[in-house]
């Protein structure tokens, strides 16, 4: 999960920031352009796909090769798109990006990581296929799954095809979360199924606006008496408004007060115009909670203070209204006791914000972005 983690919520560094890689290290075979692994400047014997050649179209079925020749060595290919070294991104391009062209995806059994962004815009993928023997990635009836290994193994849905016409999905029951950006780019899934304990990672509705009802009938961990028309509340202490259907429309929207939380990315490219909250919620908003959405203005009331000593209207996480181009105000109401923090890129791409009313004699924190 900590992968997941670092994908939309650490997006701001993959944004705007000059490429990392050494051109040097990069190298052209056949189609693709490859970086050599390292672990602590030592090779690993393993070549990450960076890129496409100059020229290169993808057909309608797209196959890597599990191993590629670079200077007379072989190299097992065992990532595709972004890399990330502990918390840092080297800026890499997503490589598969706007490519109609590609219905079918075909994974090597080598493949152990899959840049979060790729095959953005692909709009007409209908299959994934992944090549037996693959202990990172598996696919079933045409979707991407990973698998976590700790102390219990883990699966997440990574892609549902863009292509694919069906208006209703149900996660099948072994398969413990959906991933950000899982959804992205399908014009036609209506409605998701989950039961038990299955639960949508935050930024799971990036790049969909089609989806406007998540059946949790059979969860336990969502209320399944709460969470009605679109609108996910967990079972715990806070009633925590884990996220909204991306395809669910209104002028306005007003947090109940018994919701005390607000998830990280809870209105992820959400098509609701307006919110109204209340000073009952007990901590900050948090990481990408707009991202990307139609929100237009949003007033935050003082709210309580959490054990770090933070309030609703004090701190806004990274990326909190990342992209979001219709925002034209925020109001942040009284807070004298702690200092207003914008942590990184959380306005970035406001492109209608012309007006932030801060309601506080406190200093004022702003950080890159």
């Amino acid at each position: 999960m900590l992968r997941a983690t670092l994908s939309l919520f650490m997006l701001s560094a993959v944004c705007g920031i000059a490429r990392a890689v050494n051109v040097n290290e990069e190298y052209t075979v056949g189609n693709f352009i490859y970086h050599k692994g390292y672990n602590a400047s030592v090779e690993t014997g393993e070549a990450w796909l960076i890129g496409v050649r100059e020229g290169y179209t993808p057909g309608a079925t797209l196959t890597f090769p599990a191993t590629v020749m670079i200077g007379g060595k072989s190299y097992k290919v065992t990532r595709i798109g972004t890399l990330v070294y502990g918390d840092k991104y080297m800026d890499i391009p997503v490589v598969f990006k706007d490519y109609p062209e590609i219905t079918r995806v075909v994974i090597p059994a080598t493949v152990q990581y899959i840049g979060e962004f790729e095959f953005s815009g692909c709009c007409n993928i209908t299959e994934f296929e992944v090549k037996s023997g693959n202990e990172h990635y598996y696919a079933l009836n045409g979707s991407l799954y990973e698998t976590f290994k700790g102390m219990a193994t883990m699966h997440a849905l990574v892609r549902y095809p863009a292509g694919k016409k069906a208006t209703r999905f149900t996660l099948p029951e072994d398969v413990n979360w959906v991933g950000e950006w899982a959804f992205a780019g399908n014009k036609t899934l209506k409605t998701i199924v989950l039961s038990g304990y299955q639960y949508l990672y935050g930024g799971w509705q990036a790049g969909n606006k089609s989806i406007c009802e998540v059946d949790v009938s059979q969860s336990t961990y969502y209320n399944p008496q709460r969470s009605k028309n679109g609108f996910l509340i967990k079972n715990d202490e806070y009633n925590t408004l884990d996220g909204v259907a991306p395809g669910v429309k209104m002028e306005m929207y007003t947090v109940p007060s018994d919701i005390l939380r607000i998830a990280d990315g809870a209105f992820c490219n959400s098509s609701i115009r307006n919110v109204l909250f209340h000073k009952n919620i007990t901590q900050p908003l948090y990481t990408a909670t707009f991202f990307e959405s139609d929100i237009e203005s949003v007033t935050l009331p003082g709210g309580k203070v959490d054990e770090h000593g933070l309030t609703l209207s004090s701190y806004i996480y990274e990326n909190a209204f990342y992209n979001c181009k219709k925002l034209t105000r925020v109001t942040l109401s009284a807070n004298d006791s702690k200092e207003t923090v914008f942590r990184s890129y959380a306005f970035y791409g406001c492109s209608k914000l012309s007006k932030i009313t801060i309601a506080s004699s406190a200093p004022i924190d702003i950080y890159e972005g």
